[in-house]
């Protein structure tokens, strides 16, 4: 399996790149991975998609999901990855006294068993899930239901309304992004020789993957080669299962 992942700040923003990812292991035979897009306007939005990837590390390393993972199926395992997130979310806002606008972040999460090659995902908000050729797109039309938005709400109540989730078997080759790999547009007034579907050659396209860093690569592809930038934050993780690519 290889793992690769990006981000880049949008060519309208200014400060902070208000995306994050996370890839951590789960014991032995499973992953998870993650992107969060921070609102734009949110209060100091960079700082919650940041926390939320801490949180989900140390939520991957620790021991009750470890011990869950060697039991359950990827559905269960999510469920519990993410009522874990939503109790530490609710402590967070306590421990800092956060207002709303500054919880406002989506949540892409994937959990993989390897050996089955099999995923699940929930998109809390907007995000984009490409998988062997396919697109899965949620798009709330700008005005993401974050999960901020939730956490005076019991877990079991919240969940129980998610409809934006999916799992694939079968697996070999997906990412996860934020919705800004659909940003991308010309930054100046050069004629370049070539142009592409920057969302297929990042999402989907499988050159350059004998490199780790393939995907930042083809970023900077298609900035100097297509003269193309993207307007909004990006994070992007990409799995491939062995025999893809390489």
């Amino acid at each position: 399996m290889k793992i690769f992942h990006t981000q880049k700040i949008g060519q309208y923003h200014t400060n902070f790149c208000e995306d994050a990812l996370i890839t951590a292991p789960i014991g032995t035979s499973h992953y998870l991975f993650a992107v969060t897009d921070g609102c734009s306007m949110g209060t100091d939005s960079h700082m919650i998609a940041t926390i939320i990837t801490k949180h989900l590390r140390a939520i991957a390393a620790g021991g009750p999901v470890s011990a869950l993972a060697g039991n359950s199926s990827v559905q269960e395992l999510l469920k519990e990855i993410v009522s874990q997130l939503f109790s530490r979310l609710q402590q967070t806002q306590s421990l800092l006294q956060l207002q709303p606008d500054e919880l406002m972040a989506t949540i892409l999460l994937a959990v993989l068993d390897i050996p089955k090659a099999t995923a699940a995902f929930i998109c809390i908000g907007d995000g984009v899930i490409a998988a062997d050729g396919q697109v899965y797109e949620y798009d709330q039309d700008n005005k993401p239901d974050y999960l901020g938005y939730h956490l005076h709400k019991t877990f079991d109540t919240w969940f129980a309304a998610q409809k934006q989730q999916l799992t694939l078997t079968g697996i070999r080759d997906f990412a996860i992004s934020t919705d800004g790999v659909y940003s991308f547009s010309k930054y100046d007034n050069r004629l370049y020789e070539e142009t592409g579907d920057a969302l297929h050659y990042l999402l989907h396209d499988t050159s350059g993957a004998g490199s780790a860093h393939m995907l930042n690569g083809k970023v900077i592809e298609i900035e100097r080669e297509w003269g193309l930038l993207p307007g909004d934050d990006i994070a992007i993780v990409r799995v491939m299962l062995n025999g893809i690519g390489f």
